[in-house]
């Protein structure tokens, strides 16, 4: 799986729970996408979540 998160590519091997940490206050982006060994999108209708926006308001 790869996720892109503000633009930044990250591989997941692991099937688990994750969290992203150290985040500025604003605005931010992800996207998950379920990619074969060569890192190309497996097809099928739910393999790409498209790009999530959201807001980080602090904690």
């Amino acid at each position: 799986m790869k996720a892109t998160i503000d633009g930044e590519d990250w591989t997941i091997n692991k099937w688990d729970a994750y969290f992203i940490e150290g985040l500025q206050l604003g605005k931010h982006t992800v996207r998950l996408q379920l990619v074969d060994a060569g890192g190309k999108l497996v097809p099928g209708p739910f393999n790409d979540s498209g790009v999530r926006e959201f807001n980080f308001l602090g904690s």
